[in-house]
């Protein structure tokens, strides 16, 4: 199977949240009309910087249109301004960006994703991969800390090496975080973070992810249609509610299912 490490994440978390996400193809619409979404957000400052750092790379490409949503577009403007004057200056030689991937993991399975941006090491023939990640003011996700033991990183080195035949010196992390939501605190720009990874980290990021698809296919065979088996504990924790527990919990209806909509494609796989 194709598998990407959003879809192994959440197949780790709940097998039946990953049904609906990927095998059913559904998402829950957690925005309502004019709000700013944190996924939307995202999206759009991923278009911005995609527009700069191909620029940069001197293959500009048409701009994206503006968002819809005109406190979104004002935000995400804000942000792109700030985040051009605190790095006025590139000083490394792009290779790529906004690359979509498919990479074998073994002669079964690939493994999908994409890589924003790709330079060279001006100290060696050696690539560098950088991630951008938008973050809300006092955000956790992106911590060193946790980055040191997520397997994204791992599989980014793999890959890279596999797309591009060339070492990868690291992985250097791209933080933006957002302004305050009544606008009082400008965006900030954390300095970016330097990720490393051992071979024995990317051997182990690489047998885990075939084990995931391998499980997925035997599910599949397994239980169909059918609900795939659970992890109760992840449907509520505190504060944090599963996006599928009105339909894993309370039960599944048509009233219900106007909470969600088909899912939006993140990776264009159309030249692969």
């Amino acid at each position: 199977m194709e598998i990407d490490n959003s879809m192994a994440i959440a197949f780790r978390k709940c097998a039946y949240m990953y049904q609906e996400k990927y095998e059913r193809k559904l998402e829950r619409i957690w925005a309502k009309p004019g709000e700013i979404s944190s996924l939307a957000f995202g999206t759009r400052m991923h278009e911005l910087l995609e527009e700069r750092y191909k620029d940069l790379m001197g293959q500009p490409i048409p701009p994206y249109p503006e968002s819809e949503i005109p406190a979104l577009e004002l935000e995400a403007q804000a942000m792109f301004a700030g985040y051009c004057n605190h790095y006025p200056v590139e000083s490394f030689r792009i290779v790529d960006v906004e690359r979509t991937f498919k990479v074998p993991l073994n002669d079964r399975h690939n493994a999908l994703g994409k890589f924003d941006v790709v330079f060279e090491d001006p100290e060696s023939d050696a690539l560098i991969v950088m991630d951008h990640k938008t973050e809300k003011r006092n955000g956790r996700r992106n911590l060193p800390q946790s980055w040191a033991a997520r397997s994204q990183a791992s599989i980014y080195f793999y890959a890279a090496e596999k797309f591009y035949g060339r070492p990868i010196r690291h992985l250097e992390l791209n933080v933006l975080t957002r302004q305050s939501p009544k606008g009082q605190e400008a965006p900030t720009f954390p300095p970016r973070q330097t990720i490393q990874r051992s071979e024995a980290q990317i051997e182990q990021a690489v047998r885990d992810m075939i084990v995931v698809a391998d499980t997925i296919e035997e599910y599949r065979q397994k239980f169909g249609d059918e609900p795939w088996p659970s992890s109760t504990e992840e449907c509520c924790q505190g504060y944090f509610e599963c996006d599928f527990y009105p339909l894993h919990v309370i039960g599944r209806s048509e009233e219900l299912l106007k909470l969600y909509q088909p899912t939006t494609p993140y990776l264009d796989m159309a030249g692969f």
